[in-house]
Parts: structure tokens; C-alpha cells; sequence
């Protein structure tokens, strides 16, 4: 019930001795010895100055480069044809909700650069990356990547091209990506990132691990960020069960997870 109230996520029961490992830092703090007595002293109001151990702990933040490619090109050729028809004052802007640790984020700015020509991407689109753990935003945020991370689902060519050596193990994104990219804190379920200021929202397997009514809210506020005309896309794993009641129809010419909102 924690995990839910937090973030809105079911957490699976069988997944109980990794939130002990995670929330071993609060435990030691709190003096106590076991997760249930943890949950016991907390119960459902996690504190101000824990909630930042507890967001990082009970959501689960696996992601890679290009994740879901065919859906991830979809959605930049999409922005890409919205940049080119749009003035370079206002550049198309980009949310990736629940973005994790950032690889969603900069694997767009990549696609995004070798669609739009002259190295204009940087001018024309802004990307907006959000998590509810503050761990996984300060990283994104930074841009810095290990080398297993680096390797997962980014070729040799993207990453020696968007990409430099730092230290013996770590690798950078450039700094053209990263002023492309900004990472902020954001709860799903705290409201909207920005009322109606988002050409395209992203949010992919988030949706998956919700219930109602936390699954209707956190829609919502997606919705409710998004311009008229513009698109949502979501993960193979997440539904829309009545796209139609807010405001959103199903894009089948661009391919399955696209939704336009209705002006």
C-alpha cells in the first residue's frame, strides 16, 4: 500500500526483499530492524524529509537506450515533422514522464538529431525528462552513463559520436545533449508538469504497474500537459482502456501506443 500511495505502482509481493536491501539506509536511521517494523513506524504518510529514500526505493526504475525502438522512431519522426513546421522561437517541447535515469530522454535526442538536418535539433526541440526518484533525476540530470548502461541498446557508432570517456568506467553525453536535456523531480500523481505545455508527452511502462484510481489520475495529469493536437505515446506494456473520455483518439496512421488529443 506504501508503494501505491506513493507513486501509485503496485509493488509485487515477491519483490519485498529488494525493498528491505533499498530501504536499508531509512531502517538504520529509524532504528529499527525489519521492514514491517519500518512500515509500522511510517504507515501510510511517509515523512517530508524520507520521502526522497522512499520514492527511490519502491519504484522501479530499469530502463536502456532505445527501449522499444520501432515506437520510440515513431514518436520522433513525429516531432521531427512538428519541428520543421514550426518557427524556431517556439521549439516543439517534449516530456518523458517517469523517464528514470535518462536514456529514454537522450535516445531521442539522438534519433531527433539525425532527423532534423544541419545539427538543428538542439534549436528546434526541448525534452523535458521526469521521475519520482530523486536518485534517477540527478542522474539523468547529469548525464553521465557506466559502461554496462552505455552498452545496453546503443550501438558503437551513436555512442562514440553523442557520447565521451570519463574516468575509467563511466561515459558522458556531450554537451550538446545535455543542454537538450532537462531533468526535473515530478510525482505522476502530484498533477500536471505543465497545464496544456507539451507538443508530445512520452510515458512508456509506467502505466503498466497502476490500478484505478491512481492509473485515471496519473493519465489525467498526463493529458492535461499536453497542447491541442498533440500526442501521447505509451509503452507496449500500458493500456488506455476509454481513450475517447479524456479527450484522446488512437493515431493508427503512425502505429499502435500513438494518441492525439482533441482540440
Amino acid at each position: 500500500m506504501l508503494a501505491r500511495s506513493l507513486s501509485g505502482q503496485v509493488q509485487d509481493a515477491r519483490k519485498v526483499y529488494l525493498l528491505e536491501v533499498r530501504l536499508k539506509p531509512v531502517m538504520d536511521m529509524l532504528g529499527v530492524s525489519s521492514l514491517e517494523h519500518l512500515l509500522r513506524e511510517v504507515g501510510r504518510q511517509v515523512p517530508s524529509n524520507l520521502a526522497s529514500y522512499f520514492a527511490d526505493a519502491l519504484v522501479d526504475d530499469e530502463t536502456w537506450f532505445f527501449r522499444e525502438r520501432h515506437r520510440l522512431q515513431i514518436v520522433a519522426e513525429d516531432i521531427a515533422r512538428r519541428a520543421s513546421q514550426s518557427s524556431e522561437a517556439a521549439p516543439v517541447r517534449v516530456w518523458c514522464a517517469g523517464g528514470s535515469t535518462g536514456q529514454e530522454a537522450y535516445s531521442l535526442a539522438i534519433l531527433l538529431d539525425e532527423l532534423i538536418p544541419g545539427g538543428r535539433a538542439q534549436q528546434r526541440v526541448s525534452i523535458v525528462t521526469s521521475d519520482i526518484g530523486y536518485r534517477a533525476t540527478n542522474r539523468a540530470r547529469a548525464g553521465t552513463f557506466s559502461h554496462f548502461e552505455i552498452q545496453h541498446g546503443l550501438s558503437t557508432p551513436r555512442m562514440l559520436r553523442h557520447f565521451s570517456r570519463t574516468g575509467e568506467r563511466d561515459w558522458l553525453a556531450r554537451a550538446a545533449l545535455r543542454e537538450q536535456v532537462q531533468a526535473c523531480h515530478h510525482n505522476l500523481l502530484d498533477g500536471p508538469l505543465g497545464p496544456a505545455s507539451f507538443d508530445a508527452v512520452i510515458c512508456r511502462n509506467v502505466l503498466s504497474g497502476m490500478e484505478a484510481p491512481e492509473l485515471g489520475a496519473a493519465i489525467g495529469n498526463l493529458v492535461a500537459s499536453i497542447k491541442p493536437g498533440g500526442c501521447l505515446s505509451i509503452g507496449r506494456e500500458d493500456t488506455i482502456e476509454s481513450p475517447q473520455d479524456v479527450r484522446l483518439m488512437a493515431d493508427t496512421e503512425v502505429g499502435s501506443g500513438m494518441y492525439r488529443l482533441l482540440s
